[in-house]
């Protein structure tokens, strides 16, 4: 067997003409028998192939507790202004390199998620979060100036953020933080600084102001 595909359960491509030693099962260090009976397989097949993600590719299929996708896609415009708000914040609480990332792959995660995971298609998505320019904002009584646009709409959002990832669930923030430990609590936002941080340039002092950590 050459590859797996996953549809609802692996699907497994035949090469006749493979060597032993080219099996996908010999590339995963995995028996074909344990792989067969493994209680999480997706999980496995995720592990050995997200190292070898090149830069803009993500794994479009999820693990055996994922929400399935709705059978009906939705253009972004078209959704509830509630959605529209819960969508914009939960894309900052799991995709840290929206607020930092390199502008030529940044929304690429979100996207996939948005169509995978809920049958929602944004073609603009860079609008919603920057759209370019500069604004003014107050943090607790403390006036911010010329800050990229992102950070004035995170503020505008950041209680909602806050609460998506405290309530998040852990396997969700491994998966998508690519974190193997998620703390909880303040330790948890500040993790989640870090990772903004950690994506380019960011002022980590104005997101521990306007987190409160």
């Amino acid at each position: 067997m050459s590859d797996i595909g996953v549809t609802h359960s692996p699907r497994y491509d035949i090469d006749m003409c493979l060597r032993e030693d080219e099996t996908i099962f010999e590339k995963m260090e995995i028996s074909y028998d344990d792989f067969r009976n493994h209680p999480e397989p997706v999980e496995v097949l995720k592990s050995y192939y997200r190292p070898l993600l090149s830069e803009g590719q993500t794994l479009w299929w999820m693990g055996n507790d994922e929400v399935a996708t709705p059978p009906v896609l939705t253009m972004w415009n078209a959704l509830e202004k509630d959605a529209e708000e819960y969508y914009t914040a939960k894309g900052f609480a799991l995709f840290p390199e929206l607020i930092a990332g390199d502008s030529r792959t940044k929304y690429t995660r979100m996207v996939f998620w948005l169509v995978t995971n809920h049958g929602v298609i944004n073609h603009a998505l860079r609008d919603k979060y920057s759209g370019g320019g500069r604004k003014d904002f107050t943090i607790n009584g403390v006036e911010y100036q010329g800050k990229p646009k992102v950070l004035y709409i995170l503020n505008c959002k950041k209680n909602l953020v806050k609460e998506l990832i405290l309530q998040a669930d852990h396997e969700e923030l491994r998966e998508h933080w690519e974190e193997e430990y998620i703390y909880e609590g303040d330790e948890r936002l500040r993790q989640w600084i870090n990772l903004v941080a950690s994506q380019g340039d960011v002022e980590m002092s104005l997101l521990y102001h306007m987190f409160e950590v």
